[in-house]
């Protein structure tokens, strides 16, 4: 029995007793020592003997001993105890709750001969905690609040040993933030994917969170090595606390905690947790009243959350003043436990496959551009929102309720492996700019700037040439980007038309990515010749003003459009009609009976391939290419207005599809009027030894 009544008589009053507690609480129970001053309150209080007998009494009665000499509580246990380390995974500071605890239920136990529960209560004697955790108990159960203790259960270090320990009454060992404070140490000790990257320039201001005072700091001169957090958030539609030109200096001595929005107040209180004392807050750390001041910090995005120990994700809010601890009661993101099978017991994990997507990149904030770069850029990431904490780094991702981690990843992450996957940054970016073209922004001449810090990190891999959101070694590829459904072109002119950083919404590559496999067989139809690109400010990655591209091509076909989305090339006394996507329906000269020309880039085998009864393969070839609307600026001149592919044999499409395979007629059409038509509409003829039937010149802006 457990007692309804407190087991002591206190010397406070009510209030008193509650803001004890407040105090008690917000201690980590971790450090919370005997000597400490909120332990120390506890002298006065004056335990019922007479009561506790009577609870210990009353409650032995219910309590029953096995053979083995154990309570039911024991047994349970010591039926079920956690296997801590998995299959395939090394020890390594693994924790877990073994079971709950009172001291009420282990003395009854312990008299009526529970050995186990007699072992504990020894303990609690030999380093005199026993009369401590009853007047916990006592107090907390006067103030009508959950009180037990709990039997922690923990590996040691890296080898095989286990250590046990009870937590102080109404105290989680284990709250998220401890989680995350193992997931950072493991992370940083051990993970050799993760470690530091050489930056060499800290931010320009941090804030400063090391004492009670929060206050903005300045950085130079500093140690580079300085470890600080960083913080991804959505800003929402409500006005908050920023820095501006007026409250600079004010904010050098104390940014006001009062007048801190709800986010922030808890990302400050998270990087304390972590052992930090500086996060980096955009809103904080860039004047947001100097134009010249937010162009320079945000080309420094790159080193901010590149340089991060660790970045902050609030996943789930959708303004300032949210929280990010917003999980909600008896959410579940998965559990691991002990099966039998065959008669042998294992352990197992269960979770759904599609975790990842639904904790990251199908969160609220993945929906906002500059979160993107914000998530790939640093080493390590915590995301906090709807479906609890989830860890992501270079090496590993896991959640709150399986934080070893997810051995068999069932997705792709986008940073964890990031040094394998940037073998391929090709495929990398496309995977990039396919999920950042998905995202909204504020301001839509942010397009490119909020994407420089990840082209940054591309370039200081590779040293390729960055063309408005494009790289110079597969431009032709990249070149081949194709709109989802029709985008919107913003309302002032962003980028060249040839870049889908100049357009807003959802697009995809088709084949493209693949076109440096062994099993591909690309045939080029155009090549990159020289670009004209003009910059706003000083990110090299950032605004364009201007961009032409100078392209050498081996054909050209012209046609008009029948449809919204098909061009109907004429040939002779023939027709062909190829299916299109559009760019935007924003775009002029685009009606029915308008001409364009469709200008081919890549063509062949894809690398894909159909089986027929297992035996068979057949291969998929595809052509794609762009639609072009002169400009009459000049001749040859061009602005892009959609893309193309057609196919042969596509994968995926049985013999039931009535779309007709347009690859070959599209190729024999180039052959018999593709050079023609170039050679009329083009601005140049080039002779060029590495492309030398490539001699058509043409520029597209």
């Amino acid at each position: 029995m457990l007692p309804k009544t407190p087991m002591s008589t206190f010397c406070h009053q009510e209030e008193a007793l509650q803001k004890w507690y407040e105090k008690y609480s917000a201690i980590d129970g971790n450090v919370l020592s005997k000597d400490n001053a909120v332990l120390q309150e506890l002298e006065a209080d004056k335990l019922d003997l007479e009561l506790v007998e009577k609870c210990v009494h009353e409650s032995a009665r219910d309590i029953h001993i096995s053979a083995e000499g154990f309570c039911s509580s024991c047994q349970n246990l010591f039926a079920k105890w956690p296997e801590l380390v998995p299959p395939g995974q090394k020890p390594d500071w693994q924790h877990t709750i073994g079971r709950a605890c009172h001291t009420i239920e282990l003395e009854a136990a312990t008299r009526n001969g529970c050995r186990f529960c007699g072992f504990l209560m020894q303990r609690l004697k030999d380093c005199e905690l026993l009369v401590i955790f009853r007047k916990i108990e006592a107090r907390i159960t006067h103030l009508n609040k959950t009180g037990t203790s709990s039997l922690s259960i923990q590996v040691w270090g890296n080898g095989g040993s286990l250590i046990l320990w009870l937590n102080l009454p109404g105290k989680r060992p284990r709250d998220v933030l401890d989680i995350a404070t193992d997931w950072l140490r493991r992370c940083s000790e051990s993970h050799g994917e993760c470690v530091g990257q050489k930056h060499t320039v800290l931010p320009t201001r941090l804030v400063s969170v090391s004492d009670n005072v929060v206050r903005l700091v300045l950085t130079q001169g500093w140690d580079t090595k300085l470890r600080y957090s960083t913080l991804s958030h959505r800003w929402g539609d409500t006005e908050f606390l920023k820095l501006t030109t007026a409250n600079l200096d004010p904010f050098l001595a104390e940014v006001p905690a009062d007048l801190l929005p709800k986010i922030f107040s808890e990302a400050i209180k998270i990087t304390r947790r972590l052992g930090l004392k500086h996060i980096w807050i955009d809103s904080l750390c860039i004047l947001q009243d100097d134009s010249r001041d937010w162009q320079r910090e945000a080309a420094m995005m790159s080193s901010v959350y590149g340089g991060s120990s660790i970045n902050i994700a609030a996943s789930s809010a959708t303004n300032v003043h949210q929280s990010c601890f917003s999980r909600p009661p008896y959410f579940s993101g998965g559990l691991r436990a002990r099966v039998t099978v065959n008669g042998t017991q294992c352990v197992r994990d269960f979770r759904t496959s599609d975790e990842y997507e639904r904790s990251i990149t199908g969160s609220h904030l993945a929906t906002r551009a500059w979160a993107l770069q914000e998530k790939a850029l640093p080493l390590r990431t915590i995301h906090l929102g709807e479906r609890g904490a989830f860890w992501e780094c270079r090496t590993k991702t896991a959640n709150e309720s399986l934080p070893g981690g997810f051995p068999n990843q069932l997705a792709r992450p986008l940073i964890s492996g990031f040094k394998k996957q940037m073998q391929y940054t090709d495929s990398w970016w496309t995977d990039i700019v396919r999920l950042y073209s998905r995202t909204n922004m504020t301001f839509p001449e942010d397009k490119l700037p909020a994407l420089s810090g990840v082209a940054g990190l591309v370039y200081n891999k590779t040293g390729d040439g960055y063309l408005a959101g494009m790289w110079k070694s597969n431009f032709e590829a990249q070149m081949c980007w194709m709109a989802q459904a029709p985008g919107k072109r913003p309302p002032s002119w962003r980028s060249p038309t040839w870049s889908w950083s100049s357009l807003d919404g959802g697009l995809g590559y088709h084949h493209v990515a693949r076109a440096r496999r062994p099993d591909c067989e690309q045939d080029g139809y155009a090549h990159l010749l020289d670009t004209k690109i003009a910059l706003r400010g000083p990110d090299p990655f950032g605004q364009v003003t201007a961009g032409t591209i100078r392209i050498g091509c081996s054909s050209l076909l012209v046609g008009h459009f029948s449809l919204p989305e098909t061009i109907r090339i004429v040939y002779n006394d023939d027709s062909l009609d190829i299916h299109v996507r559009r760019d935007s329906f924003d775009d002029g000269g685009c009606d029915s009976g308008d001409v364009v020309y469709l200008l081919p880039i890549l063509g062949g085998k894809t690398g894909s391939a159909s089986m027929i009864k297992g035996e068979q393969r057949i291969w998929e070839y595809a052509l794609n290419g762009v639609l072009l609307r002169q400009t009459g600026a000049a001749a040859g001149c061009f602005n892009r207005v959609g893309a193309f592919v057609v196919h042969q044999d596509p994968v995926g499409k049985g013999p039931h599809v009535i779309e007709p395979n347009h690859y070959r007629p599209l190729v024999q059409l180039l052959e018999k009027e593709g050079q023609r038509t170039a050679e009329t509409i083009c601005a140049e003829v080039i002779d060029h030894l590495d492309h030398p039937e490539e001699k058509f010149v043409v520029y597209i802006s």
